[in-house]
């Protein structure tokens, strides 16, 4: 792969000297690719029979953007553009210093099929079997994933330590410069929709079979086809051009310099074929749409969405549905749409809020917006991740505006819904819209209504984020007003007669809309719901005030001293009430799980949204227990232990029932592993995180934590598996009850490892995330983890 001349100190730094911060890969590796030849080779069968092509034959415009010499083609393609080598040690690429061979035989036949485009070129790469083959500029062996085989661009691993969030190693020298991955995203994104033959290769290796999996409640995908896409097509054309504009590096140089005709910043970027496209919008309703409901009727159609007169936003909201889609698939080329989507779709989202503060109500907006927040704030990347954290105060400033959580009060009359059910069950969603937002499309003749619960999606966006930075939510529950959400069934109902029958059954004769979440609380607290069956949406809801208390009780314990012969009476009164609340807060919680349980405990089958409702109840439950931003301090020994040892101080500051935080750990381990991968939360990788951290303190805590056994496995008094058994089991409940028996974590090979060994739990997380590392977030949590536990090894 090198050659003689090869320089020593370049091996040692990787295959270029191209700065971390513009290190992108021109052709995308595969993961498991068999050949590499199969890859480079692009067909050119038309990939939509009417749809792009269409729009390249609209005007004299379209086709002078794709009037250029055929013989610079190849030279464009195998040349980075000139925003890539920005630098000038880069030069020696060109030069010769890490030449390639060209291949024997190489046929450019520019050739117009019927119904294809003019970029669909066919290239005949034929080479020896001993042809080396150039590696991705910038990626070094250390920047490929060792279990998924992807290649991350070095910046994106140099920025991981600065994550706003998951900090449980010390950052030893900080950066203030803002990374540059946005930039590697937009230029990798552009190469990847440039190169429309690459998509033959991906989609030959994809496994749609994967998201083929029985939920509660099945959601149907239209593709996108016909002027839909063509339109689609036209807007993000500007939408990725004006970002690569902003994150251009050397505007001097560009402005000198006149662009290749094959350049990212002039060429025409297809959009992926019509089946990638439909993959990603399935992914996307299988990841999100069970935690963040906006599909009513179990149809997602976006031509619909493209009828609207507010296009722009529709074109917003469409690409980030498929950016959340691909964010979740584990290839190069997936990483690079979602990631390359989420960059261009912040820059259009914010300038047309400043090019028109009205469309701060705009409800297609205001999803964009939350779809960008959650997308960015899992994505694993220190941009994107600081962006949604920074951006939600003025997201959520927005809705408050918009009026959605106002108060609203209307009634319906059971009998006059018989007499005509279309239009009272049309009436019936314009009510929605108070609570799940309702945008009116032109279809047909008629008024289609497209259902958005974005209102209460935004408070469990909120809660999440809370949760995972440890900081209090920017929701009040006091100012949210709008009604809760009605019936999930009702929301998922297909036509008007079995709306009405469901309607029917689950109120009386003359139905009001239900108390807001505030008074809903209320309820919640007075014991009034107890016995009642609510829906995943309602007891989601329920968790935002719950950890809201938490955080501000965890806040002003941890502003309390440590105590000692030099704290003062009042101030250890003050702990202590504040330990008594979160107790009372700790019975809230079991009396929210017990109604969750009587809720779904006829239901055949597997809620995944009640799952992941039971993961936040677990988290939040960790919370009322222990201090994780304590735990996170003393990992990376930016605490002083005073006179205490380790185990003191961790049993003082940060653990105040090991029994329960085993049990809550044990848990959520037990509940991810029970989701198939394509359904679990996109936040799910925080969650191991958390119980790493968590179960390692906890281990550390006791007098017998160590990082290997004392004591054979034989030894250990009536062991069962924490993470395996559920919390009714026999062995759980003596343990919680009588600290009776040892929990053990259960290994993949039927064996059981102590938990009491700190190690162990860092090392069974590890293996957790190695399980599925489809997400960058996962791959990111992971590498932090092994940096983490090699660090405490070493002390």
């Amino acid at each position: 792969m090198f050659g003689t001349d090869m320089d020593p100190q370049m091996l040692r730094n990787g295959f270029t000297q191209t700065p971390p911060d513009m290190a992108i890969p021109i052709t995308p590796m595969m993961p498991n690719m068999p050949q590499m030849d199969n890859f480079i080779h692009m067909h050119g069968n038309p990939y939509d029979q009417d749809g792009d092509n269409h729009f390249l034959a609209m005007g004299n415009a379209q086709a002078s953007m794709m009037d250029f010499d055929t013989t610079n083609v190849f030279a464009d393609f195998m040349t980075p553009p000139p925003g890539m080598l920005h630098d000038p040690t880069d030069s020696f690429l060109m030069n010769g210093k890490l030449s390639t061979q060209t291949p024997s035989h190489m046929t450019l036949p520019y050739q117009m099929h019927d119904g294809s485009t003019p970029l669909a070129m066919r290239l005949d790469m034929e080479s020896p079997q001993n042809q080396p083959i150039r590696p991705p500029i910038g990626l070094s062996p250390s920047s490929s994933s060792t279990t998924s085989g992807l290649q991350e661009p070095d910046a994106v691993l140099a920025a991981h330590h600065a994550w706003p969030f998951f900090q449980c190693n010390r950052v030893e020298k900080y950066s203030f410069a803002p990374p540059k991955t946005a930039a590697i995203y937009l230029e990798g994104l552009a190469q990847t929709l440039r190169s429309q033959g690459t998509w033959t290769a991906w989609t030959a290796q994809l496994d749609e079979s994967s998201l083929d999996i029985s939920t509660e409640r099945k959601i149907d995908t239209e593709p996108i086809v016909g002027w839909s896409r063509e339109k689609l097509l036209a807007i993000t054309q500007g939408f990725l051009h004006k970002a690569l504009d902003i994150h251009k590096a050397d505007h001097a140089a560009r402005e000198e310099t006149p662009s290749s005709p094959d350049s990212s910043r002039d060429a025409f970027l297809m959009l992926p074929p019509p089946d990638v496209m439909q993959y990603f919008l399935r992914s996307y309703v299988v990841r999100y749409e069970p935690y963040y409901s906006s599909v009513p009727a179990g149809r997602l159609d976006p031509n619909s969405l493209m009828q609207s007169n507010n296009s722009k936003a529709a074109s917003l909201l469409i690409l980030l549905m498929v950016a959340s889609g691909a964010s979740a698939t584990a290839t190069v080329e997936a990483r690079y749409v979602a990631s390359g989507l989420t960059e261009a779709c912040r820059i259009s989202l914010f300038d047309t809020i400043e090019k028109d503060v009205l469309q701060s109500r705009e409800v297609l907006v205001l999803r964009s917006a939350l779809l960008f927040t959650c997308l960015a704030a899992w994505s694993g990347d220190k941009w994107h991740m600081d962006m949604a954290m920074g951006q939600r105060g003025m997201y959520l400033a927005m809705l408050a505006h918009s009026g959605m959580i106002d108060a609203d009060d209307s009634s319906v009359d059971v009998s006059k819904c018989k007499q005509e059910p279309e239009k009272a069950w049309e009436d019936w969603k314009q009510r929605e819209a108070k609570r799940r937002l309702v945008f009116r499309l032109p279809q047909d003749d008629r008024i289609a209504d497209l259902h958005i619960r974005l209102a209460h999606s935004w408070v469990t966006v909120d809660q999440e984020m809370s949760l995972f930075s440890d900081t209090t939510p920017l929701l009040s529950v006091v100012n949210l007003h709008s009604p809760m959400p009605d019936s999930d069934d009702l929301w998922h109902a297909e036509s008007a007669e079995s709306w009405l029958a469901l309607f029917e059954k689950a109120h009386d004769s003359t139905y009001r809309t239900f108390a807001s979440l505030r008074d809903f609380f209320t309820r919640f607290v007075y014991g009034e719901l107890a016995g009642k069956e609510l829906s995943p949406t309602q007891l989601r809801l329920l968790l935002h005030p719950l950890q809201a208390q938490v955080c501000q009780l965890r806040q002003f314990i941890a502003c309390l001293p440590d105590g000692g012969s030099h704290a003062q009476a009042s101030r250890s009164i003050s702990k202590a009430a504040s330990k008594a609340r979160l107790e009372e807060i700790s019975s809230l919680l079991q009396q929210w799980y017990t109604i969750s349980k009587q809720s779904f405990s006829g239901n055949k089958g597997t809620c995944w949204t009640t799952c992941a409702n039971l993961i936040m109840y677990h988290l939040i439950s960790l919370n009322a227990i222990t201090s994780f931003k304590d735990i996170e301090q003393f990992a990376r020994h930016d605490v002083t232990l005073g006179p205490f040892r380790s185990a003191a101080w961790l049993q003082m500051r940060c653990i105040d029932q090991p029994e329960e935080a085993y049990f809550h750990c044990g848990q959520i381990l037990r509940l991810i592993r029970s989701m198939p991968r394509p359904v679990r939360p996109p936040w799910w990788a925080g969650a191991v995180y958390r119980v790493a951290l968590t179960g390692w303190a906890t281990s550390m805590s006791s007098s017998s934590g160590r990082f290997s056994p004392t004591q054979s496995q034989a030894e250990a008094d009536q062991p069962f598996a924490i993470d395996d058994l559920t919390p009714e089991n026999e062995a759980i409940s003596r343990y919680m009850k009588y600290q009776e028996g040892t929990p053990m974590l259960s290994r993949p090979d039927g064996t059981l490892a102590p938990i009491e060994v700190p190690s162990n739990v860092l090392q069974h997380c590890i293996e957790v995330l190695d399980d599925d590392s489809s997400m960058r977030l996962a791959d990111g949590i992971k590498r932090k983890l092994r940096i983490f536990m090699a660090s405490w090894k070493d002390n």
